[in-house]
């Protein structure tokens, strides 16, 4: 049966990443209680961790492989080609996840992994964002606008980690992927105005987001120390490819967004963030409805620009 394009594109791009990021955060929540007691043997963390990791990962690189009409013939795989810089997202994402799993395996102390995961990532971050930005021939009058690019998408990224982690790290903080959610939401809803392609891939984030928010909601944190939440090695890498997916749009609008919009979406979570900080002695309900709202209020400027310049865009 002919699958029609709007759901060839659901399922491609959004179902397909949902579906194995619940399937993976279940494993890699896994991995966290058995972390917090005795009664496993630590000899089955590293798998419920990797196998976890494998899941997520495998999420965006089955989206694309089917896109391209590749995932059934193995042996064509090795036909991949990135058109342009920022699809290496398809394999740079899903190598960051299996990374972070194979580092967090092998430091089995919360404390010990959060003393360096921040430089870590953000070290990257940079690298990431250095493959995806636009480079080479036809690009050479937007060198400014790469760099300026590289230094405030990683500056974002960071800060957004921090305010991720500070949020997760408190009581009640498992509603945290939520706000990539609406990050991602507003990305799609920029990108597919002027670059089709690219709005697809963040479709892809999204479904990530939706999926590990699914798990996060589910389950308890087993720890308050920082990074001692279960899902921050997928969850930093799909945090990355929402601020990358976003700064590779900017190069491909004729008319882009308001700085003040494009700043809002980028640090959306470093925003919810400061946000929750100030209430941080609320009850759990009121610091989930504070983040809500400031959610909801930036991703309805940003459908409200979108249909007001939609012509134009």
């Amino acid at each position: 049966m002919e699958l029609g394009f709007e759901t060839r594109i659901a399922l491609q791009r959004l179902a397909v990443p949902l579906a194995l990021s619940i399937a993976g955060g279940l494993l890699l929540a896994r991995h966290g209680r058995s972390q917090a007691t005795d009664s496993e043997s630590r000899a089955s963390v590293p798998w419920a961790m990797l196998l976890g990791a494998f899941f997520v990962a495998a999420g965006p690189l089955v989206s694309d492989l089917w896109q391209r009409e590749l995932l059934l013939e193995p042996t064509r795989w090795k036909e991949w080609t990135a058109s342009e810089p920022w699809m290496w997202m398809v394999w740079i994402v899903p190598a960051s996840i299996f990374l972070l799993a194979i580092v967090r395996c092998l430091i089995p102390s919360v404390v010990s992994y959060a003393s360096w995961i921040h430089p870590l990532s953000t070290t990257l971050f940079l690298v990431g964002l250095w493959f995806c930005l636009p480079s080479g021939k036809g690009w050479e009058d937007k060198i400014t606008d790469v760099v300026v690019w590289l230094v405030v998408g990683t500056l974002a990224a960071a800060w957004n980690q921090l305010a991720i982690d500070s949020i997760a790290s408190r009581p009640g903080g498992r509603w945290i992927p939520l706000v990539l959610v609406v990050q991602f939401a507003c990305i799609a809803a920029l990108a597919l105005q002027s670059y089709a392609m690219l709005g697809e891939w963040s479709l892809v984030g999204l479904g990530l987001a939706v999926g590990l928010s699914v798990v996060s909601l589910g389950i308890s944190t087993p720890t308050a120390l920082p990074m001692g939440w279960p899902l921050n090695v997928a969850i930093i890498p799909v945090l990355w490819m929402g601020v990358a997916c976003l700064a590779v749009s900017q190069f491909y609008v004729s008319t882009p967004p308001p700085v003040w919009l494009t700043g809002a979406v980028l640090l959306l979570p470093s925003a919810v963030g400061l946000a929750d900080a100030t209430i941080k002695n609320q009850r759990v309900w009121i610091r989930m409805l504070v983040g809500a709202m400031l959610s909801v209020i930036i991703l309805g400027s940003v459908i409200a620009m979108v249909m007001q310049n939609q012509p134009e865009w």
